[in-house]
């Protein structure tokens, strides 16, 4: 009893002494302990992204601020933004189509969150990515950005020029109060002088000819180019779910080309009768395209669209001419006439707790072309199609993490060529499976059906010999053809992804070759080769791996690899081949200097496959780059050099072996290309109420 006393007394007098230490003792405040929230939300495959001041910090634009999100990669050097090694997406603002590039030189003050959907249906349906930025509601103020950059070639053996090409570019936008005005224009000269190489076997006539060194030591072929191009366009936010938007696109571009090319010829069963002569050619092409486009969007009742206009107006001048020693001539002089007419709507809406999605739409596209001679106005080839296509899809999200998405279109193509008409009605759907493993790992499986419309140099061309003995057309009826497409996809840990897939086009239109015997320009009966189009079979092996890494820091390390294999067949004609591409690349950027390293290395062989030829192309394409950036991130230079080495194949090689003709071409494309200098420079400014809080934010950063 006594011991258990004398403790509980010193336990008291313990108590004591500690509460009057404490009373004595200056508070301790404890270390400010911060929690951060997860910038990132996954929802399938749609991710959202709050933009952060990690994000933002060291970043310029866009571009940048992009380049440094999962899956994708953004290159400072070329200015190029890919997803998982893919130019296939397109950038939004606010849901806006705007001009993407002007997008990626945009400072990225002006938004607050990111919205990237993989592989969408619908009215996206075909890209890999739909990227949307949202902008600030409280945003105001103006920037802009001014670029100039000039490429140097000293290599005069395979190039006659020195300044190859002159590119100069700007962006500005401002923003106050609901208005929002865009405005972007580029203006890039290019020049060129170098020499093009093949052999061409006749089988109509029996005829050899190779191009060989010019006498005088000259080149072939020299020629110049200017293509000019511009936008503005004019968001007025109606209040926050509702916007209308008007945007203007300018497309422009012209092209001289001047061939002096010497022939070596004979005819089967006079080998040693050898005739040297000389060809010489002349080419024009320019173009104009205007497109004009009103969008709504509406967000504020329970089915939330959007809807637009778009009208396209394009006239192309096409002007050549050739001529031989031999007094042989031959002159084509066009004129094409080209409109477009776009309306779409769609709509979507959430029911079953908001984990089942649907959507729908109507597309209505009107399209007229139209050929006339140059010289007469005598009108060649007129065609056009008025096509109506529908669409639903509904998508469900499960508790798992996984979803599954199910669309189904339909389409009326009604087709009009001179006085005749005729119809289509293709249908088709998509599918799409997505399973969420963890947070940074998913995996994909994808099945898109859809139609590969005909382009203009497919459609408006009439008729018309390009030599002697080559009689070309295009595709009159405008006739469209689905695509088949399978693909899986994995990727991991935000940094590593692995893809493959199939694609299939039972009836792809292509030229085809056929022989032929009629009428030809010098006036004689004779044979000669037709190129007309066919419904051909194409397919197509893919697998692709793609892996971006951060270290230390401020390095990041980029290597992708693809390698498929194509098949091209029509009736007993067929070919096939593979391509590969390969490229790594390493980027250092020191904040201490504000100065970015950057190292790259790609080789490609690409095989363009025909059921009666094929065109492979070898291209390396290692370079360096150092860009600084000066008075207070205002002001980048950078310095890029091309061509220092190549490892493999350094030339390119197209072959056609059909039953009326076979050629070898040859390009000796990395010659040209190496020692390459490319000097830039980049001037950006920014004000206003939002920049200037912007960077009172930012002060305290180091």
């Amino acid at each position: 009893m006594r011991s258990y006393l004398l403790s509980l007394l010193l336990i008291c007098v313990l108590v004591v002494r500690a509460q009057d230490s404490a009373s004595v003792l200056k508070p301790k405040e404890m270390k400010e302990v911060v929690v951060k929230a997860s910038a990132t939300r996954q929802i399938g495959n749609l991710t959202k992204i709050s933009i952060t001041r990690d994000m933002r910090r060291g970043k310029n634009s866009v571009g940048e601020m992009l380049g440094g999100l999962p899956n994708m990669y953004f290159e400072r050097p070329t200015n190029t933004l890919t997803y998982n090694n893919s130019n296939n997406y397109i950038i939004l603002i606010d849901s806006i189509e705007k001009n993407t590039q002007a997008i990626l030189n945009m400072q990225h003050i002006r938004f607050s969150r990111i919205e990237i959907i993989f592989n969408p249906t619908g009215k996206y349906s075909g890209y890999d990515a739909v990227i949307n930025l949202v902008t600030k509601r409280d945003y105001e103020g103006y920037e802009g950005r001014l670029l100039h950059n000039d490429g140097l070639s000293f290599n005069k053996k395979y190039n006659s020029k020195t300044l190859i090409y002159d590119n100069n570019d700007f962006n500005t936008s401002y923003t106050r109060n609901k208005v929002t005005l865009s405005a972007w224009g580029n203006l890039n000269l290019g020049y060129g002088g170098f020499d093009n190489w093949y052999e061409r076997y006749n089988k109509t006539n029996g005829m050899h000819e190779t191009v060989v060194k010019n006498a005088d030591g000259s080149m072939n072929y020299d020629g110049r180019e200017r293509y000019p191009r511009g936008m503005f366009s004019m968001d007025y936010m109606l209040d926050k779910n509702r916007s209308v938007s008007v945007v203007y696109n300018y497309n422009g571009y012209t092209q001289y080309g001047n061939t002096n090319n010497t022939l070596l010829r004979y005819f089967d069963g006079n080998p040693s009768d050898v005739i040297a002569l000389s060809q010489t050619g002349r080419s024009k092409q320019s173009g104009n395209v205007h497109n004009s486009a009103i969008f709504y969007r509406d967000n504020s009742g329970r089915i939330k669209y959007d809807m637009d206009v778009n009208y396209r107006y394009t006239l192309h001048k096409t002007l050549s001419s050739m001529h031989e020693t031999t007094g042989f001539s031959l002159n084509n002089r066009f004129l094409d006439y080209d409109h477009f007419l776009r309306y779409r709507v769609s709509g979507w809406t959430l029911a079953a707790n908001d984990r089942l999605n649907l959507s729908g739409g109507y597309l209505l596209t009107w399209k007229s072309y139209t050929r006339k001679n140059y010289d007469s106005g005598l009108k060649l080839n007129a065609n056009s199609y008025l096509r109506n296509k529908f669409w639903v899809t509904s998508m469900y999200s499960f508790k798992n993490n996984a979803k599954v998405s199910l669309s189904a279109w339909a389409e009326h193509i009604h087709l009009k060529s001179g006085n005749s008409t005729g119809n289509q009605v293709p249908v088709g759907g998509n599918m799409m499976m997505f399973f969420q493993l963890s947070k940074k790992n998913w995996l994909r499986f994808n099945y898109d059906c859809y139609v590969e419309y005909p382009d203009k140099g497919q459609s408006s061309n009439y008729g018309y010999f390009s030599d002697s003995l080559t009689y070309m057309t295009g595709n009159p009826w405008l006739k469209s053809n689905i695509t088949h497409a399978f693909r899986f996809w994995l990727d991991m840990w935000w940094c590593f992804n692995i893809q493959g897939g199939y694609n299939v086009i039972p009836d792809r239109i292509q030229s085809v070759a056929e022989l032929r015997e009629g009428i030809m320009p010098n006036g004689r009966q004779g044979f000669f080769a037709a190129y007309v189009p066919q419904n051909t079979r194409y397919k197509e092996w893919w697998t692709s791996l793609s892996f971006t890494k951060r270290f230390l820091k401020d390095f990041v390390y980029k290597a992708d690899a693809k390698l498929y294999k194509a098949y091209a067949s029509f009736h007993d004609e067929s070919r096939q081949d593979y391509g590969l591409s390969f490229s790594t690349s390493l980027n250092y950027y020191c904040q201490r200097w504000k100065t970015n390293f950057f190292l790259r290395y790609s080789y490609d062989r690409t095989a363009l496959v025909t059921p009666q030829g094929k065109m492979i192309n070898n291209l390396e394409y290692p370079y360096v780059s150092v860009q600084k950036t000066l008075f207070k991130n205002h002001l980048d230079v950078q310095l890029t050099y091309y061509g220092m080495f190549h490892l493999f194949n350094k030339e390119s090689k197209g072959e056609e072996d059909t039953r009326v003709r076979r050629v070898t071409s040859i390009d000796h494309i990395y010659d040209r290309h190496k020692y390459r200098l490319t000097l830039q420079f980049v001037y950006r400014f920014s004000g206003g109420k939002s920049v200037r809080q912007y960077r009172r934010d930012m002060s305290d950063e180091r």
